[in-house]
């Protein structure tokens, strides 16, 4: 049997955070000869019956459903990999524990790639994975930080901030990037489901909670200060891809020179901001690698320390009285301490390998090797096709015989659709800025494969 043309499933968590390098990822695999389907993170064995892929790329494989899943299509024979859109760790054992490791993932994955040695080395100290199957690549959403081969991609400033609702551009503006995704959720369901499916003891998601409402109220307290005492300037919220929009929203109605951004990549707003006020954010390196001043507001007694090499890239503070006058510095013009750029430079190489512009290249080149001989065999993709043909259709058989879905059928609803109508209301706020259920389209995916062509990369 000649080769069919071969097939990879994409898990995009979040359109705004991880869109644009899986995007770039497909552009070079495009080049291949591959074509490219992208999914949510729900449903994933149904999506890979659906679509019929030769491989799946996962995002993390911290969830045992994950695992599940990754067992499960690798015994209908589809190559399985792991492009992580989360590659900063603050120990050796998170670094871990997002390989799936403890959830038996290893017999079953052909690659896991990581951003950085860092997280490698921890992989390898473990014996979790072979050397060989944990190739560094950088990361490929942060390829566009190059703006040597990205500047297209960066929304001009009076653009920006009349999307942002802005109208005085050209007053400074200071970014803020709450880490805290829990705020105004159910703590006890997610207690709940992070210890039975996540491996976390009770003990380190109470800790975790606290920590987040603890910057919750001492963070969003003092922006509130300084949006009171200066406004000549500008505040972003800019709301983590994870956490809910409600509860800053009266932030904004009670000031109004703070505004929010969400469903958007943090890359433009960093871009047009003068300083970032965040603590142990993954924002925190971007902003090193656009050489933004970044503020460490260490504001109360937390559970939860990032390591000193992390903390010693930014200015580290602890109250309104340090950060208000080191805001209006920068702003100013005050310049990043050396020592400060010293540890950005050491960290960045440590946890990202490379900024230049070809993690996804790198990426690709390593997918499309594992995807051909004799990793992948024209006599094993004739296979896992009959194989996923076979699981197809006795899976369509179960899903007709249950109740809910016959339900649905005869209601002419989608099976997809829940028939509990009275979890809409909160369905709609889970999903209103988060973007968690949304899909990228094919029409998204012309929109970013003719962005990229007028880049001409090579």
């Amino acid at each position: 049997m000649a080769d069919q043309k071969k097939k990879l499933l994409f898990i995009v968590t979040y359109i705004s955070r991880d869109w644009e390098g899986i995007s770039l990822v497909a552009w070079y695999l495009k080049r291949y000869g591959f074509e490219l389907v992208y999914t949510n993170g729900y449903d994933i064995k149904a999506k890979v019956l659906k679509h019929k892929p030769d491989g799946v790329v996962w995002d993390h494989l911290t969830w045992d459903f994950k695992v599940e899943e990754l067992k499960f299509v690798k015994q209908l024979g589809c190559m399985t990999f792991c492009l992580p859109t989360e590659g900063l760790f603050y120990d050796e054992h998170g670094a871990v524990k997002a390989t799936g490791e403890f959830h038996g993932s290893q017999p079953f994955l052909d690659l896991y790639f990581v951003w950085g040695e860092y997280v490698k080395n921890a992989i390898l100290k473990e014996n979790i994975l072979p050397a060989e199957k944990v190739p560094v690549v950088g990361s490929p959403r942060f390829d566009f930080y190059n703006l040597e081969k990205f500047s297209k991609y960066y929304t001009p400033r009076e653009e920006f901030c009349k999307n942002i609702g802005i109208k005085n551009a050209d007053n400074p503006i200071v970014l803020w990037a709450p880490t805290s995704v829990f705020i105004g959720r159910d703590k006890e369901e997610r207690l709940k489901m992070y210890t039975e499916r996540g491996e976390n003891s009770i003990e380190r998601l109470q800790h975790l909670f606290e920590d987040g409402d603890l910057e919750f109220e001492k963070h969003g307290n003092l922006i509130c200060q300084m949006a009171e005492q200066h406004p000549e300037w500008n505040f972003i919220i800019k709301i983590h891809p994870a956490a809910w929009v409600e509860p800053y929203v009266p932030f904004t109605e009670k000031y109004p020179n703070i505004f929010l951004g969400y469903n958007a990549h943090i890359r433009n707003f960093l871009y047009h901001s003068a300083i970032l006020i965040q603590r142990n954010c993954t924002t925190a390196t971007e902003a090193w690698i656009m050489n933004k001043p970044v503020i460490q507001l260490e504001a109360a007694n937390y559970h939860f320390q990032a390591p000193d090499n992390y903390k010693k890239a930014s200015t580290v503070v602890t109250s309104f009285d340090q950060v208000e006058p080191l805001v209006k510095d920068y702003i100013a013009g005050k310049p990043i301490p050396e020592s400060e750029l010293e540890y950005r430079e050491k960290f960045i190489e440590s946890f990202y390998y490379k900024i230049d512009g070809l993690s996804a290249k790198r990426t690709a080149d390593i997918l499309n090797e594992y995807m051909s001989e004799p990793y992948y065999t024209s006599d094993q993709q004739a296979k896992t096709r009959n194989n996923l043909i076979t699981q197809a259709k006795a899976w369509d058989k179960e899903q007709s015989s249950r109740l809910s879905n016959r339900v649905k059928d005869v209601l002419g609803l989608d099976r997809n659709q829940s028939l509990r109508f009275w979890d809409k209301s909160k369905k709609k706020k889970m999903d209103s800025l988060t973007q968690g259920e949304a899909e990228p389209t094919q029409e998204m995916e012309a929109h970013q494969m003719k962005k990229i062509d007028q880049l001409h990369l090579s």
